[in-house]
């Protein structure tokens, strides 16, 4: 099994960020933002170190959560600072992005990284799509014909005109080519069934989050179901899940210490909004998602973790990406979080 750091750089001072969106700037700190950038990208020379195999980053905006709109300018950073794990860009948002540009940007960063790049395309949520006002609700449609043009601009030899339903190009060339041959890895969202499906009939791989084991497991099921009717046998390296994690040297103090962060994290967020005269926003999607923030699938000591980990491994994950960034009150914590869980879990995991 390998295991990955999700690079989240989460915004590290206080805002109303769990029920707000979008996030007014003035709650933005620059001198906070700029630390919180720089100490996610510490963290990953420090995971890399740690020996996790990967480092990723993904793509959010007007909030809190992720400071990373562009998910290829912080790979670029990453590429001088984490010399040997993989960096996984999980992903562009494809409805807000021209997908020949990311083509073009994805294979610079592919020789930026010496061929230690990794894919995700995402259709993105309904909040997203707002931020920039995304004309066509066919998202999901827009998706998939950009994962089908990227791959084909990224192993085509020679130049070639696409005429598609959401997009018209006369001629494609991307230069540089990708360093890797002959492409990059790409994965595809498995987070709802017919993007299984799709993933399936494509041959990439299929990445799964925030979900409990047993849906994932029924969701590995059905892409490996569809990929036999495609006529191919995916391995666990097709199959990316990412989760929330939270270590500590006991169970007790795991789910202590996540109760005291996600406590604070809302008092501070309530407090703030109410003082700003913001209302609750009713839509807001980390309102929605707090159930899973707030007790993370991966939590506990060394000992509960590994097995949990042993426990996606056994339903087909070939790769755990892990952000350590919620159940904390202090970036210190999240170095140990993320220090225990290299002692403790990746040494055993490589061997299953």
């Amino acid at each position: 099994m390998q295991f990955s750091f999700f690079a989240a750089t989460s915004y590290m001072g206080p805002a109303p960020s769990l029920t707000l969106w979008p996030m007014p700037p003035r709650f933005c700190d620059r001198g906070v933002a700029g630390l919180s950038i720089a100490r996610s990208i510490e963290a990953c020379r420090r995971a890399e170190a740690l020996g996790f195999d990967w480092v990723s980053v993904s793509e959010h905006h007007y909030a809190t959560l992720t400071l990373t709109p562009s998910t290829t300018v912080m790979a670029g950073a990453l590429s001088q600072v984490v010399r040997q794990a993989k960096i996984a860009v999980l992903g562009p948002i494809m409805p807000l992005s021209h997908p020949i540009r990311v083509a073009e940007e994805l294979a610079q960063l592919d020789h930026l990284t010496e061929g230690r790049l990794i894919a995700l395309f995402l259709q993105g949520t309904p909040n997203e799509h707002r931020a920039y006002e995304a004309q066509s609700v066919d998202t999901r449609a827009i998706t998939r014909e950009s994962i089908e043009l990227i791959i084909k601009a990224w192993t085509s030899d020679e130049c070639f005109a696409w005429h598609g339903p959401h997009f018209d190009f006369p001629n494609v060339a991307i230069w540089p080519r990708p360093s890797q041959t002959p492409r990059p890895f790409v994965f595809g969202s498995g987070n709802n069934e017919e993007s299984a499906f799709f993933a399936a009939r494509q041959r990439i791989g299929m990445a799964l989050s925030f979900m409990p084991l047993e849906t994932a497991k029924q969701r590995i099921a059905l892409y490996r179901g569809e990929a036999e009717r495609a006529g191919w046998r995916p391995d666990a390296s097709h199959i990316l899940y990412r989760g929330l994690g939270h270590l500590a040297e006991t169970d007790a103090e795991a789910e202590e210490e996540m109760a005291e962060a996600v406590e604070a994290k809302v008092a501070s967020s309530l407090s703030l909004q109410a003082d700003g005269g913001y209302p609750a926003a009713p839509d807001a999607p980390i309102a929605e998602r707090l159930p899973i923030f707030s007790r993370p699938v991966i939590l506990g000591g060394p000992r509960r973790v590994r097995d949990i980990c042993r426990a996606f491994h056994e339903v087909g994950v070939g790769t755990l990406d892990i952000g350590f960034h919620w159940g904390i009150t202090s970036y210190e914590q999240q170095l140990r979080s993320m220090t225990l869980f290299a002692e403790h879990v990746i040494p055993e995991g490589r061997n299953w």
